[in-house]
C-alpha cells in the first residue's frame, strides 16, 4: 500500500529527486574548488636547482611548488647569503634544512606557514625583580608580527607596557609597532591563548618567566618569542594550558573564565557526541547547572522541553513562552524549539534539534545571568543557548569520518500470565458478586485461555535500529579556507515492524580574507532533508492487553473479533502499521559575518542570516486498520504543510582601547532586524471507499473534505543595543549593556521598552593582601543585575480581529466575518529582573576548578490568556496580570578537574548541582481570578491531592479523608478534601561525568539524577485496575484478599466501585490522591563511552593522523533510590527514552 501510495504522491518523490540533485551538484562544485584550493598544499617534495641565487628567489620557487607561504622582513633577507643547492624529490623539511644550514636565519614551519626569524644566542628566563632600577630611558621603535595557531586571525592581540600604561592592538596580519625603551616589559595576551610577558633591553628582548600558563607541574608547550633583537620581534602565541583562559563564546564576542562577569556554561562537541542521541537537547540532559531538558517521549526526533531556571508561566496554555532562545553562529534559528510538524498533535511533535548534525557542533554555551543574556533584549529572558559549528582552518587537506551502527530497545515491565490473568479475573467477579456474561467477561468466557501471545513483547519489544555517517574534509591556505561536512542518520523505534526515519544533510563553511588581512568573510550554509515516519499515535495500552488476546494470524493479518463477537470500540495496536504517519522537513540555513578592520582598534561587521524550514505531513487512517464489524468503514487522509522563513541582520562596530587608564576597553554598538513569516495550511478528506486512493483526491467532491484551515503570520523585531566591557589588569572587570527593543506582538502604547544589565567582577587572588602560599590558584568574586522582556505570546494578540470560518453559514449569500479578539493598546512586555552572585576559581595550580552560584529571578506582568464572560462576545482575552509577582532563586554548584594524572594514566571529573526553588510571590486579587489553584507564597507547580488513608482490612477498598465530612470528595482545586502535598519542582538536581584514559584506552561515564514527587508506579498503575485489562505482576501479591488483611494494593476488582463512606470511584479517588505520588530522588548512568586509540605506528602505516574504535552506550541503567520500580519501564502513557548500545569507528586523515 505504501507503494501505491507514493506513486499516487508523485510530487513527493520528484522534489525529493530535486533535493537529490541540488545536493550533489553543490557536492560537485565544491569539491572542484576544495581541489584547488587543496592542491598546493599536497606537494610535500620538493625539486631545486639554484646556484648562486638570492634567497628570496629560493623561497618563491618553494612557494610556487609547496604552496607554503614564507614570513619574513627584508631587513633579515639584507643579511641573508646566497644558495647553492641541487635537490631532487626531497622532502620540505630536509630541502629547508640544507638551504638555511649556513644562513644566519632560521625557521619555524607553522601550518601552511614558515617563519623566518634570525638565529638567536639564546632565549633567557629571567626573574623581573633582577631588573635594574636605573636603566636608559632612550625610546626605540620596535616593529614585530605575532603569530597565532593555525586557522585562527592575529586581529586583536593586545601588547601592552603596564608600567608605563601604554598598549595597542595587532593588526589583522598580526604584524605592530610600538615605541619602547629599556627595561619595559612588554606583555602580549587574547582570550584563549597563554600570555607571553617580555623584557626589553638596548634594542633586544628577554623572554620572562610567567607562572599563569602552568598547570600543575606537568611540562607544556607555551607562548615563546622566536626572534627579538635589533628592535624587531616575532612572537607566536600558543593555546593557555588553564581551563580559566579557554575560549567561551558569549553574546556577540568571547570570553574566558579568568575575566567573565556572566554565567556562562560551556559543552564543547567531544562531550556531546559521547552521547548516542541525534539530538543536541538530548545530549545536555543534566550537564548544565540550571537547565532541566525533558522530552516528550523517546521516538526519534521526538521534541523535548527546555527550562532554565525555573518556570515564569502563569497560564500554562496560553503564557508567554518560556523556552530559552537558541542562536546558531550567531543567527537565531527560524524555528527555536517549536514543533516542526503540524498534522499529528502533541505525541508526534517534532524538533528542529533533531535535525541537526551533532558531528559538526563545535560547542554549546548556555547563557544564565543577566550580564550574559540582557543585550539578547526581550529574547533573552528565559536564557540564551549559544551553538557553534566548526569551522574551516587553513593548512593541510584533512579528513574526518565518524561511523557508528547499533540497536536499542525498551525496559518493559512484568505483567500477568495468561494463568494469573484468568485467576485475578474470576477474583474481581468474586469480589464484586456480579455474574460473568459475554459483554462483561468475553476475555474469559469467550477467548482461549490457555493461549499467552505475549502480545507486549512483540509489539514493543524489538530491537530498533541506529546508524550514524558523518564525513568532513577542511583545508585551504591562510586567504581561503573550507569545511565540508555531511551526515547520513537513520533509525528505527522497538515498536514492531516500526518505519525507518531518516535525516541527510550537508553543510559549508568558507572563511576568506583580503590579502591584508583587513576584511574577513566566514560564510556557513547548510542543507537538511528529514524523513520522520514515526507513529503520530502511541501505543499507549498495548502493556495492558489481556495476555491471551490474539490480534494477528498466522500469515501477518489482523485478527478481529474471537468467535465471531465484536467488541464496540476495541482496536488492534497492529493496525497501526496500516496507517501512514509521515512527515518531510526540508531546512535551509545561509549565514554570512562580515568584518572590516578599518583601524586596528576599530572594527566594522555585519551578521546576515536566512533561515527557511519548510514541512509536508500526511497522516491516513485506511479500512484495512479498522474492524471489519465496525460501521461506516471509510478511510481518512489529512494533509498539513508549515513553510517557516526568517531574515536576520545585525550591524555592529566595535572599538577596542588596550592601555585606556591602565587597563582595556571594548566598546560594541549595534542594532538587530529579524523578521519571520509563517504560513500553514491544513485540511482533512474523508469518506474514501478504497485505501489505494488515500492520499489522493480521486473519488471525492467538496463533501468530503473537512476542518480546513489556513493561515499566514509575520513577526517583526528591531533593537539597538550598545555593550561596555572594560577589564583592568585582569583584576577588575566591568560589563554594562543596553538595549532598546520594538516588537510587533504588543499595541502601539508599548511597542518598545528598553532592558540592560550590569556585571562586574573581581580576582581577589591577585590583590597583593591575597595570601600567594596556598592551595588557591585563582579566586574570583563577581556578580550582576539586570532586566530583560519577554513577547513570546503569539503574533496579532493585541489587534482587534475578524475571522471567517468554513462552517460558518452565510450571512445572505456572503462569507461571514465574526470578531475573533479586540484591541488591546496596554498589551506589554512581560519583565524578569535577574541578580546573581558568585565564587569561581581554581585550586591547587589550576587542577581544581569551581564555581559557585546564587541567582534571583523576578517575573512581573505575566503575559496570559485571561477569561472574559461569554455576554463580551469573547472567551478570553491576552493581558498581562498587574501587580503578580513569580520569583525563582537557588544555588549552582560546579566542581571539576583532574584528580590523577601520570603519563599513563589520568582521571578527571566535573560535577554539577542544583538546588532550585519556585515561589509565587504576589497576586493580589487572587480569590477572584480562575488561577485559585494557586497560593501565595508556593511553588506554581504546587501539588493537591486527597489525603489517602490505605487499604480497609475489612473491604479492602481504598479509604480517602473526607475533610468535611459532608460525604462525599471534593476533586476540586481548593476545595475542602483536598490537601498540600508539595510541589513537583525538582528538588535538586545535577549530573556527574567521569573521564579515565589508560593508555591507548579511554572511558567516559555521566550519571545525571535529580529528587522530586513522582507516581511511584511501586504502588499501583496509572489506569483503572479493573476491567478487561493486564495488571503489573509485583501487584498480584500485595492486594487484598480477605477481611483482615493488611495489603498495599486494594482489591482487584471489574467496575467501578464507591470508596467506602462517601462517593467516587476506584479509579478517579485513587488518582487524585496522594496515593501513588512521593517523593523520589533518580539516578541514570546516562552515558558510557568506551574507545581504543590505535598505536601511532599502525596510524602512520595506514597513513592516518588518528583513528579509533568505540563503543557508546545511551541510557544505561536507571533506578529510584527509594522504590524498587524502575523509572525507565513503560508504563503505557508514552514510549520512555529507550536503551542504546552503538559500535563504530572514527577516522581522521
Amino acid at each position: 500500500m505504501y507503494l501505491n501510495f507514493m506513486k499516487k504522491m508523485g510530487r513527493y518523490s520528484l522534489r525529493l529527486r530535486n533535493v537529490w540533485l541540488i545536493m550533489r551538484l553543490t557536492t560537485l562544485l565544491l569539491l572542484i574548488g576544495m581541489l584547488q584550493l587543496s592542491a598546493t598544499s599536497l606537494a610535500q617534495k620538493v625539486n631545486l636547482q639554484q646556484k648562486n641565487a638570492p634567497l628570496k628567489q629560493v623561497l618563491n620557487e618553494l612557494n610556487r611548488q609547496t604552496g607554503y607561504n614564507f614570513l619574513y622582513t627584508e631587513s633579515m633577507l639584507n643579511r641573508s647569503k646566497n644558495v647553492n643547492v641541487n635537490i631532487r624529490n626531497t622532502p620540505l623539511k630536509d630541502a629547508l634544512n640544507e638551504i638555511f644550514a649556513l644562513q644566519p636565519l632560521t625557521y619555524v614551519l607553522d601550518k601552511n606557514t614558515i617563519v623566518l626569524a634570525l638565529k638567536p644566542s639564546a632565549v633567557a628566563v629571567v626573574n623581573t625583580n633582577a631588573i635594574s632600577s636605573n636603566q636608559q630611558t632612550t625610546k626605540q621603535i620596535v616593529k614585530g608580527q605575532v603569530l597565532v595557531p593555525a586557522g585562527e586571525s592575529a586581529l586583536g592581540v593586545t601588547l601592552v607596557v603596564a608600567a608605563r600604561k601604554i598598549g595597542l592592538s595587532t593588526k589583522a596580519d598580526g604584524t605592530f609597532e610600538l615605541e619602547l625603551q629599556h627595561g619595559d616589559i612588554l606583555e602580549f595576551s587574547r582570550i584563549g591563548l597563554s600570555t607571553l610577558r617580555l623584557l626589553y633591553e638596548d634594542g633586544n628582548f628577554k623572554q620572562l618567566a610567567n607562572k599563569q600558563n602552568r598547570v600543575g607541574q606537568d611540562a607544556i608547550e607555551e607562548s615563546s618569542m622566536i626572534s627579538g633583537r635589533n628592535n624587531y620581534l616575532m612572537v607566536k602565541l600558543l593555546p593557555s594550558p588553564s581551563s580559566l583562559d579557554e575560549i567561551q563564546v558569549m553574546a556577540y564576542g568571547t570570553t574566558s573564565k579568568r575575566i567573565s562577569t556572566g554565567n556562562i556554561t560551556k559543552i564543547s562537541g567531544e562531550e556531546l557526541n559521547q552521547s548516542a542521541v541525534n539530538d543536541p537537547l538530548l545530549a545536555l540532559q543534566g550537564r548544565v547547572p540550571g537547565m532541566i531538558v525533558t522530552p516528550d517521549n523517546g521516538k526519534p526526533g521526538a521534541m523535548s522541553k527546555v527550562q532554565i531556571r525555573g518556570r515564569t508561566q502563569v497560564d500554562t496554555q496560553f503564557g508567554a513562552n518560556e523556552e530559552p532562545l537558541f542562536i546558531v553562529d550567531g543567527v537565531p534559528m527560524a524555528a527555536q524549539n517549536n514543533n516542526s510538524n503540524i498534522t499529528m498533535g502533541n505525541l508526534a511533535r517534532i524538533s528542529a534539534f533533531s535535525m541537526m548534525d551533532m558531528g559538526n557542533i563545535e560547542s554549546i554555551e548556555v547563557l544564565k545571568d543577566a550580564d550574559a543574556t540582557a543585550i539578547y533584549g526581550s529574547r533573552g529572558a528565559s536564557g540564551v543557548v549559544l551553538i557553534t559549528t566548526k569551522k574551516a582552518k587553513a593548512g593541510n587537506t584533512s579528513y574526518d569520518i565518524n561511523y557508528s551502527v547499533g540497536g536499542s530497545y525498551l525496559t518493559l515491565p512484568k505483567m500477568l500470565s495468561t494463568e494469573e490473568y484468568v485467576a485475578y479475573r474470576k477474583e474481581a467477579f468474586k469480589n464484586d458478586r456480579i455474574p460473568m456474561t459475554n459483554a462483561n467477561a468475553y476475555d474469559i468466557l469467550l477467548w482461549d485461555t490457555t493461549r499467552n501471545d505475549n502480545n507486549m513483547e512483540e509489539l514493543l519489544g524489538n530491537m530498533g535500529k541506529y546508524t550514524r555517517l558523518q564525513a568532513a574534509v577542511s583545508g585551504g591556505s591562510a586567504g581561503m579556507s573550507y569545511r565540508f561536512s555531511g551526515h547520513y542518520n537513520s533509525e528505527t523505534s522497538s515498536i514492531y515492524k516500526s518505519p525507518t526515519s531518516t535525516n541527510v544533510g550537508t553543510s559549508v563553511n568558507i572563511v576568506s580574507s583580503s590579502k591584508d588581512k583587513k576584511f574577513t568573510i566566514n560564510m556557513n550554509t547548510s542543507f537538511t532533508h528529514t524523513l520522520n515516519r514515526q507513529s503520530g499515535v502511541e501505543m499507549g495500552n498495548v502493556i495492558y492487553l489481556p495476555p491471551n488476546a490474539k490480534l494477528i494470524n498466522e500469515d501477518g493479518s489482523l485478527f478481529w473479533n474471537e468467535n465471531d463477537f465484536y467488541v464496540s470500540g476495541m482496536s488492534n495496536p497492529y493496525a497501526q502499521l496500516k496507517n501512514i504517519n509521515e512527515s518531510r522537513i526540508q531546512n535551509y540555513i545561509i549565514n554570512a559575518h562580515l568584518n572590516y578592520s578599518i583601524l586596528p582598534n576599530l572594527t566594522v561587521r555585519a551578521n546576515l542570516g536566512y533561515n527557511q524550514s519548510k514541512s509536508k505531513a500526511v497522516q491516513t487512517v485506511s479500512i484495512a486498520s479498522q474492524n471489519p464489524k465496525g460501521s461506516n468503514l471509510t478511510g481518512t487522509t489529512y494533509w498539513g504543510n508549515n513553510d517557516l522563513q526568517s531574515i536576520n541582520i545585525e550591524p555592529q562596530i566595535e572599538y577596542t582601547n588596550p592601555s585606556l587608564f591602565g587597563g582595556k576597553l571594548n566598546v560594541l554598538l549595534g542594532g538587530t532586524y529579524n523578521e519571520n513569516r509563517m504560513g500553514n495550511d491544513y485540511i482533512g478528506a474523508l469518506g474514501y471507499k478504497d485505501d489505494e486512493y488515500l492520499g489522493t483526491y480521486i473519488g471525492l467532491n467538496s463533501s468530503n473534505f473537512t476542518s480546513p484551515n489556513m493561515g499566514t503570520t509575520e513577526y517583526k523585531y528591531a533593537a539597538a543595543f550598545a555593550r561596555l566591557i572594560y577589564n583592568y589588569k585582569n583584576k577588575y572587570n566591568l560589563s554594562i549593556s543596553g538595549r532598546r527593543d520594538g516588537s510587533s506582538r504588543f499595541g502601539p502604547n508599548y511597542q518598545y521598552s528598553n532592558f540592560g544589565s550590569i556585571g562586574a567582577s573581581w580576582a581577589i587572588s591577585e590583590e597583593a593582601f591575597f595570601p600567594k602560599e596556598t592551595f588557591v590558584s585563582f579566586a574570583k568574586l563577581r556578580g550582576s543585575y539586570g532586566i530583560t522582556g519577554n513577547d513570546k505570546i503569539g503574533d496579532y494578540k493585541f489587534l482587534d480581529l475578524y475571522e471567517s470560518n468554513f462552517f460558518n453559514s452565510p450571512y445572505d449569500s456572503e462569507v461571514a466575518m465574526t470578531p475573533a479578539s479586540f484591541f488591546k493598546p496596554d498589551l506589554h512586555w512581560e519583565l524578569t529582573s535577574k541578580l546573581e552572585f558568585a565564587a569561581e576559581g581554581t585550586l591547587w595550580e589550576d587542577r581544581v576548578n569551581y564555581s559557585m552560584a546564587w541567582y534571583k529571578q523576578r517575573t512581573s506582568d505575566p503575559l496570559v490568556q485571561y477569561p472574559l464572560p461569554l455576554m463580551t462576545g469573547f472567551g478570553a482575552v491576552s493581558a498581562n496580570i498587574k501587580d503578580v509577582l513569580v520569583d525563582n532563586s537557588g544555588f549552582e554548584i560546579m566542581l571539576g578537574g583532574t584528580v590523577i594524572r601520570t603519563k599513563s594514566f589520568q582521571w578527571s571529573t566535573d560535577f554539577n548541582l542544583t538546588i532550585p526553588k519556585n515561589v509565587l510571590s504576589r497576586f493580589d486579587g487572587l480569590e477572584n481570578t480562575t488561577y485559585n489553584l494557586y497560593k501565595v507564597g508556593r511553588s506554581l507547580n504546587s501539588l493537591y491531592r486527597l489525603k489517602y488513608l490505605g487499604v480497609d482490612p475489612e473491604t479492602g477498598l481504598n479509604k480517602h479523608l473526607d475533610a468535611n465530612n459532608d460525604g462525599r470528595l471534593d476533586l476540586v482545586v481548593g476545595g475542602a478534601d483536598m490537601h498540600y502535598i508539595g510541589d513537583s519542582d525538582q528538588k535538586y538536581f545535577g549530573g556527574w561525568q567521569n573521564n579515565f584514559r589508560y593508555k591507548q584506552f579511554n572511558l567516559s561515564l555521566f550519571i545525571n539524577f535529580h529528587r522530586q514527587i513522582e507516581i511511584n508506579y511501586e504502588n499501583g498503575a496509572p489506569i483503572r485496575d479493573y476491567g478487561i485489562r493486564n495488571m503489573y505482576a509485583h501487584m498480584l501479591d500485595q492486594r487484598w484478599k480477605n477481611p483482615g488483611d493488611i495489603a498495599t494494593v486494594p482489591r482487584v476488582t471489574q467496575t467501578n466501585v464507591p470508596t467506602t463512606g462517601v462517593l467516587g470511584d476506584f479509579f478517579t479517588a485513587a488518582m487524585n490522591s496522594d496515593y501513588l505520588r512521593e517523593e523520589l530522588t533518580m539516578l541514570r548512568l546516562g552515558t558510557v563511552m568506551f574507545s581504543y586509540n590505535l598505536p601511532e605506528k599502525l596510524v602512520h602505516r595506514l597513513k592516518l593522523s588518528r583513528s579509533s574504535l568505540f563503543l557508546q552506550g545511551q541510557n544505561i541503567y536507571s533506578f529510584y533510590l527509594d522504590s524498587k520500580f524502575n523509572p525507565n519501564h513503560y508504563v503505557g502513557l508514552h514510549l520512555p527514552m529507550p536503551r542504546r548500545f552503538t559500535v563504530g569507528i572514527q577516522l581522521n586523515f
